[in-house]
């Protein structure tokens, strides 16, 4: 049986060398070959370095994860698992196999300095850390009395909201800082505020929130503390006050002397009148009806402090006021009133049935919206012998001595500088019953139209009265009257003051629809040539400044009363009780 093994084998090795032929090396059997497939879960999350995808049996192949930016290698699923990156995979079949990527996550710290709170808004769902690339808007919202500055950390500027990418751990925190509030203190009436700071800080006027201050009001002589206006109100005194935001106090006094400086307030027994004070107390309802007399000269610079700025009150803005007030030839000096926006503004009001007579007014100040005057806004009543020396300032129905007058103006005066939108005269801006024996002299302007050196816009009487006046104006626009209107008589009057408008201007009458006798006016000086500039000049006469004045003032303008009214000066005429 060995002999035939051995003889089989020997044949086929001759065999096999006979059919290589000679010269041909043995043939050898090929080695097997697998396939390597590699993915990346999600796609985005990165990459796999490989060579080539096909290797012998029996290799040993390295994979290498590389994740792209903010991006982590997890671990290796399919046909090898594990963490290890790179990795060595042993080729002994076809394989598969999958890197797994995540999303790299960061915390975001936030902190607060002072006292606020930080509102996260997230553009992904919100977890404890947050994504990759996730971004986050942060609002910054101050506790009561608190203020946000600036954050800090992560971000470094001021703006709220703010937006945030996180892509790395991050902190930011919100600087919030206490608030600061303006406090101011004004008194109405006559006294004085004392303010102490008992906790709290104060830095360049303003006081940190949460500051209180103590408020103790001292009432000057004859005055009494009623209470607190405006942010605290109550009577009581001393008060603290905690400042939560911006504030304004006013204190409030109230006169105690009921009696002024003398008389019981009838008309045979008046009261006296000798200071500021005592002249704003007649504004006080129970004295609206009674009698008045000052006393002495009144100085009223201090009105400019009153009322948080505005000045004096004018007598009889809530009621009318209906007594006498006798000026008795002193004067009343630097009253101000600041009130653009009211009506009746003057030092009364509004006067029904009432009497202003001997009153003077200098260097005044006075300003209101509509029906503004020196002396009084709104006159039904009676005005002699009385005057005003200032700048009165207006928009609609302004006059240097009354805004409206429904009364009668008698030998009064206004040397005032007046300036307004619409109706605006020298001595009145709407008159509508009697100006007699009375002038003016200073200034007029006016914005749009009547616009008068006497008055603005008459339907009413002026007699024997005058106007040096320069005025300018718009449309109706005239040296003695804006615009005289059917029912308005102007007799014995005159004017000299340079005129200037765009319309209707006459050197006496701006536009005339009522009647005129016996009235002059200077066509030199005013520079207008004819007396009205719309409607009738019948009764005028145009003069030259020469035919005005001295002696010859009684040869030309003949419609005066040289005897009893009028009498001649070296310059133009003036009324006989001047």
């Amino acid at each position: 049986m060995a002999k035939v093994y051995y003889s089989v084998t020997i044949i086929l090795l001759l065999l096999i060398i006979n059919a290589c032929g000679p010269g041909s090396p043995p043939t050898m059997i090929n080695p097997s070959y697998y396939q390597l497939t590699v993915k990346v879960d999600p796609d985005e999350g990165g990459t796999v370095s490989l060579q080539s995808d096909e290797f012998t049996s029996g290799s040993e192949v390295e994979i290498s994860a590389t994740p792209t930016e903010g991006w982590l290698f997890d671990s290796w699923q399919g046909d090898h698992s594990g963490s290890s990156n790179p990795a060595t995979v042993i080729m002994d079949e076809d394989k598969e196999i999958t890197a797994i990527f995540l999303k790299r996550e960061y915390p975001l710290t936030i902190t607060v300095k002072g006292e606020g709170t930080v509102d996260e808004k997230i553009v992904q769902s919100k977890t404890t850390d947050h994504p990759h690339g996730t971004i986050v808007e942060l609002t910054a919202e101050p506790a009561m009395g608190w203020r946000f500055t600036e954050w800090e950390g992560a971000q470094n500027h001021s703006g709220n909201p703010v937006k945030i990418t996180v892509d790395e751990a991050k902190e930011i925190t919100a600087v919030f800082e206490k608030d600061f509030f303006r406090f101011t203190i004004e008194a109405e009436g006559q006294g004085i505020v004392d303010n102490t700071l008992l906790s709290g800080n104060m830095s360049d006027g303003l006081y940190e929130y949460g500051s209180v201050i103590e408020l103790r009001a001292s009432a000057s002589a004859g005055w009494g503390f009623s209470q607190w206006e405006g942010d605290f109100e109550g009577d009581q005194n001393p008060v603290s006050v905690t400042i939560d935001a911006h504030k304004n106090i006013a204190a409030i006094f109230i006169t105690t002397n009921s009696d002024f400086s003398g008389g019981s307030g009838t008309e045979t027994d008046p009261y006296r009148i000798s200071t500021i004070d005592q002249l704003q107390s007649i504004d006080e309802p129970k004295y609206l009806d009674s009698h008045f007399i000052q006393i002495n000269n009144i100085n009223a610079v201090s009105t400019s402090n009153w009322n948080r700025r505005k000045g004096f009150k004018p007598i009889g803005s809530d009621s009318p006021f209906r007594g006498t007030f006798d000026g008795n030839g002193y004067e009343i000096s630097r009253l101000t009133i600041d009130r653009d926006d009211e009506d009746n503004v003057g030092l009364f009001s509004s006067v029904e049935n009432g009497i202003i007579k001997n009153t003077g007014l200098i260097n005044t100040q006075i300003t209101g919206d509509e029906v503004v005057g020196g002396l009084v806004g709104n006159n039904n009543g009676q005005i002699i012998n009385s005057y005003v020396l200032g700048e009165i300032n207006g928009e609609e129905e302004v006059g240097g001595l009354a805004g409206r007058n429904h009364g009668q103006i008698l030998e009064s005066y206004a040397l005032a500088d007046v300036s307004g939108e619409d109706e605006i005269g020298g001595l009145v801006g709407r008159n509508h019953r009697e100006i007699s024996s009375s002038y003016s002299e200073g200034s007029v302007f006016g914005k749009d139209d009547r616009i008068g050196g006497l008055v603005g816009y008459n339907i009413g009487e002026i007699n024997n009265s005058y106007s040096h006046s320069r005025v300018t104006g718009d449309e109706k626009t005239g040296g003695l009257v804006g615009e005289n209107r059917s029912g308005g008589g102007i007799e014995f009057s005159y004017t000299t003051g340079q005129v200037t408008g765009d319309k209707h201007v006459g050197g006496l009458i701006g536009s005339n629809r009522g009647s005129i006798s016996a009235s002059y006016w200077d066509r030199e000086s005013t520079g207008v040539s004819g007396a009205t500039g719309r409607g009738s000049s019948t009764g005028t006469t145009g003069l030259r400044s020469s035919e005005m004045k001295g002696s010859a003032a009684e040869d030309n303008m003949t419609g005066f009363d040289w005897d009893d009214i009028w009498r001649r000066t070296s310059g133009y005429p003036i009324l006989s009780w001047q």
